[in-house]
């Protein structure tokens, strides 16, 4: 279990979360909503320890340590490298947690996952000249195939037009429902808060609410089709303006 207690994180002497607590069950996603600039993804810098905070961030009630647990970040621009090929992109996390050459089982894991992704006629192309479709993929490969113990996930969607991302949507789906990981997604989007969690976190007024998602026994992929999607995403909508009209 991902845990935060009493978290306040400031920023030039500006306050921008105060006691954050939130708990994310292990090989569960929540998601994080709240408009630009309300501090989600400072939520994050601070769970992958890039900036100071008070407070205790908590791996199954120890300490987070970067060092025994794994967190993978998948950032808005996508953070590949664009001197390497998608596959050496997909590969690099693995090469540098390990410290060595990938063996046989690694090479196998990430085929596997570039397969599932649908990466393996770009392998060989460099990121400027992939779309944001196929970038997103790859990101996403390079995270998965680090078997990480906490997935982030900050705005996967928000680079991608509307056919490009439902295609999205499907695959991150598929992936996170055969790898059970525990996942936290930053997003502003109403939908894919509702699509993609557990749990809902609401960030407003420095803090956060935490609560079940009303579409939680429905299966994801089956979510937005269901006929009380429309009224869920209606209710949300109206329940965060109000809380939001003065952020």
């Amino acid at each position: 279990m991902l845990t935060l207690k009493n978290v306040s994180i400031k920023r030039n002497n500006k306050l921008i979360l105060e006691k954050i607590n939130l708990n994310i069950n292990n090989n569960s996603t929540t998601a994080v909503i709240g408009p630009s600039g309300i501090g989600k993804t400072t939520l994050i810098s601070a769970i992958c320890q890039l900036i100071p905070y008070q407070g205790s961030i908590l791996w199954n009630e120890q300490k987070l340590n970067l060092q025994k647990q794994t967190i993978a970040w998948v950032p808005q621009d996508f953070g590949l490298l664009p001197w390497f090929d998608v596959h050496k992109n997909i590969s690099l996390g693995i090469k540098i947690r390990n410290k060595a050459k990938l063996d046989s089982e690694n090479q196998q894991a990430i085929k596997r996952i570039e397969n599932k992704l649908q990466l393996t006629d770009i392998i060989h192309k460099f990121p400027n000249e992939l779309s944001g479709g196929q970038k997103q993929r790859v990101a996403l490969a390079k995270a998965f195939c680090l078997k990480p113990d906490i997935l982030l996930l900050d705005e996967p969607f928000s680079a991608l037009d509307t056919v490009v991302k439902q295609t999205a949507e499907n695959l991150l789906l598929k992936q996170l429902s055969n790898s059970q990981i525990t996942t936290l997604m930053i997003t502003h989007n109403l939908e894919e808060a509702l699509i993609f969690s557990d749990n809902l976190f609401i960030l407003a007024h420095k803090t956060g609410q935490l609560r079940q998602n009303p579409l939680k026994e429905i299966a994801p992929k089956d979510r937005r089709e269901n006929e009380k999607f429309a009224q869920i995403l209606t209710n949300l909508q109206k329940e965060v303006i109000d809380l939001w009209r003065v952020e």
